[in-house]
């Protein structure tokens, strides 16, 4: 399937902490809408 959303590319303010709790709510949101 694609890669739905934006490119990364703006992450370089984005502290490794946030990416990564970012990271894990993306795959709840993808696997819940997979789900779906």
């Amino acid at each position: 399937p694609k890669k739905r959303g934006r490119k990364k590319g703006s992450k370089s303010k984005l502290s490794p902490e946030v990416m990564e709790k970012l990271g894990i709510a993306n795959l709840h949101y993808a696997f819940g809408r997979f789900d779906e």
